[in-house]
């Protein structure tokens, strides 16, 4: 077994020969009770040492949860808050209508009223025109008195019909330029409202847009991506348009503010492959 030089057997065959030889006549090391208790305080302050290391490692995790959820709640206020301005506003609109009808209204029993005293004035004056012509009447002049009277009368009825129709006409006219200005005051206040809702709605979808990273990181459709997304911002376009800066804006427009920490990664990205181009090929 000695021959063969391998197994167990051998391992420790020699393990105990080299221990006899050389470590058995040395003396054995005496264990020192301060020592000992040295050793166990250095141990335990490093175990207390490293449970308030865990300990502040938890409360700075709790910390940050907090603050995420904070910022959180303080985007969801403002998009209330957004939304409650634009009901604001519509109940507005809807006041601001009904004040304008009560006000058509109110100027259309003022005229109605105005009419109504022109004809009781002029039937006063047809009254006393009769009291006047019965008081001089005379005998032999009471036909032509009469036949005066009638074609006066006739006329006055005449004036006072074309006064009225002509009064009338007036009155529609007013009417319907004030029903076309408020047809197009309310057109131009809905079109306010929907161009609110659409500004509402764009801002809403580019903070919550979760875009592909992929678009970014290859310029082979830098050309079209910046035409279909930066035609109308001439500063954008010109940024996009650079190899220098074409991924960050890129990772602006696919990532809104409600994922920033996708928008970080991609920038993240982005600095790879400019540290990549910098390097020099060999």
């Amino acid at each position: 077994m000695l021959d063969s030089a391998k197994g167990d057997f051998v391992e420790e065959w020699n393990y105990d020969f080299n221990l006899f030889k050389f470590q058995c006549a040395k003396p054995r090391v005496k264990s020192d009770e301060r020592v000992e208790k040295k050793k166990l305080m250095e141990e335990f302050n490093k175990k207390v040492d490293n449970l308030k290391l865990e300990m502040v490692k938890d409360q700075a995790d709790a910390l940050k949860q907090k603050n995420g959820n904070e910022e959180k709640k303080r985007l969801i206020n403002k998009v209330d808050q957004i939304r409650k301005t634009s009901l604001h506003a519509l109940e507005k609109e809807m006041r601001l209508e009904d004040l304008l009808e009560k006000e058509e209204e109110s100027k259309e029993e003022e005229e109605n009223k105005v009419l109504e005293q022109q004809i009781m004035s002029e039937k006063k004056k047809e009254d006393c025109l009769m009291k006047a012509i019965k008081e001089k009447e005379i005998e032999n002049q009471y036909n032509i008195a009469k036949n005066q009277a009638d074609r006066a009368i006739e006329q006055i009825t005449k004036q006072t019909q074309i006064q009225i129709v002509e009064q009338r006409k007036n009155i529609a006219k007013k009417i319907t330029e004030m029903r076309q200005k408020q047809k197009r005051k309310k057109a131009q206040l809905k079109n306010e409202i929907l161009t609110i809702r659409t500004q509402i709605a764009e801002r809403l979808q580019k903070y919550n847009r979760a875009g592909n990273e992929s678009a970014c990181t290859t310029k082979t459709n830098k050309a079209d991506y910046c035409a279909a997304n930066f035609s109308d911002n001439y500063i954008k376009y010109g940024e996009c348009n650079s190899d220098d800066t074409f991924c960050y804006v890129c990772c602006e427009n696919e990532f809104g503010e409600l994922h920033i920490l996708n928008r970080d990664k991609c920038y993240t990205t982005c600095d790879s492959i400019a540290d990549k181009a910098k390097k020099p090929t060999s």
